[in-house]
C-alpha cells in the first residue's frame, strides 16, 4: 500500500472501508483505518469529507430538476421506514447511489424521517450477501434495495474459462436472498441490476491487473436479465449505461460507476419507485 500513489490510495479508500468491515475488532477506529492506507488520520478525514461533500453536491444538482422532485414526492416510503442498501462496492462507495438517495430524501423531508443503512461491502458476491443477511435483517428494514452480481462475474486471467461464481449458482443465490427476506423480514425487496462495464479499460488498470481480474460484458448481462424475470421491482441499468457502455458513467478503472454514473442510478431508482 505504501508504494501506491496518493490518488490510487484515495480511489481504494473511496470503495473500501475497514472501519465497517473490521468493526468487530476492538481496536478498529479512524486512526487504525488511516494507518492501513498509510496516511495520517487528518488526511484520512479530509478525504472522507471530500467524498461526503461530492455526494451532497450531486444531490443538489439532481434536485434542480423539478420532474425529478415530483417523482420524489410519489415515493412509497413512510415516516420511520428503515431503508437498507445491500450490495458490494457500488453501494459501499462513499459517493454511491445510496448516499445520494439518503442526501436527497433528507434534503426534501429533513433528518430523522427515515433511517438509512448502507450495508454494501466492497468485494461481496451474492454468496457473501447470504452470509451477511442476518446482520442486515437485524436492522429491521422496511425496504431492501439490493444491487449485486458484478463480483459474481469476475474471471481470473490465470484461469478465465469460468466466472468467480457460476451463473447457475448466482441465480440460486439471488432466489435464496429473496426467500430469506420474505421469511425473516417484512421488507419490500427491490433489485438494481449490475451495470455494464468496459473490459478494455479494466484490463489496463493497475489494480485489476495486479489481482488478475477481468470481466466479460455478457456475464453481467445474464445476471441482470435474470433479475428482470422475477416479480420484484427492478431498476434496469443496461439502457441507462448503454451497450457499449458510456465510459463517462464509469470511474477510470472501467468498472465502478463515477459520481455521474451514480446520479444516473439514483435517478432511475426514484423513477421506478415513484410508479
Amino acid at each position: 500500500m505504501s508504494t501506491m500513489s496518493y490518488e490510487m490510495k484515495k480511489e481504494i479508500l473511496r470503495l473500501n472501508h475497514p472501519e465497517k468491515v473490521l468493526a468487530f475488532f476492538p481496536g478498529m477506529n479512524e486512526k487504525c483505518a488511516a494507518s492501513i492506507y498509510g496516511i495520517d488520520v487528518e488526511v484520512y478525514r479530509e478525504i472522507k469529507a471530500e467524498f461526503s461533500n461530492n455526494a451532497m453536491l450531486a444531490a443538489d444538482e439532481l434536485l434542480k430538476d423539478m420532474n425529478f422532485v415530483d417523482n420524489i414526492k410519489n415515493l412509497p416510503f413512510q415516516k420511520g421506514d428503515v431503508i437498507l442498501g445491500f450490495g458490494d462496492s457500488i453501494t459501499d462507495d462513499y459517493q454511491s447511489w445510496f448516499e445520494l438517495l439518503k442526501n436527497i430524501l433528507e434534503k426534501i423531508h429533513g433528518h430523522g424521517i427515515f433511517r438509512f443503512v448502507n450495508a454494501g461491502w466492497s468485494g461481496d458476491t451474492s454468496l457473501q450477501l447470504i452470509k451477511r443477511f442476518v446482520g442486515a435483517s437485524n436492522e429491521n428494514p422496511d425496504w431492501i434495495i439490493c444491487m449485486v452480481g458484478t463480483n459474481d462475474a469476475i474471471r481470473n486471467k490465470l484461469l478465465p474459462e469460468r466466472t468467480n461464481i457460476s451463473f447457475e449458482e448466482t441465480t440460486k443465490n439471488l432466489d435464496y436472498l429473496k426467500e430469506l427476506a420474505r421469511e425473516t423480514t417484512n421488507a419490500e425487496w427491490i433489485w438494481i441490476t449490475p451495470p455494464n462495464v468496459c473490459p478494455e479499460i479494466i484490463d489496463a488498470h493497475p489494480i485489476t491487473e495486479l489481482l488478475k481480474n477481468t470481466w466479460h460484458t455478457e456475464d453481467i448481462r445474464k445476471i441482470a436479465d435474470y433479475m428482470k424475470k422475477g416479480n420484484e421491482p427492478v431498476v434496469d441499468l443496461w439502457e441507462e449505461f448503454g451497450d457499449p457502455v458510456n465510459i463517462e458513467l464509469l470511474m477510470d478503472d472501467g468498472l465502478h460507476p463515477s459520481i455521474k454514473g451514480h446520479k444516473v442510478i439514483v435517478r432511475k431508482l426514484i423513477q421506478v419507485l415513484s410508479k
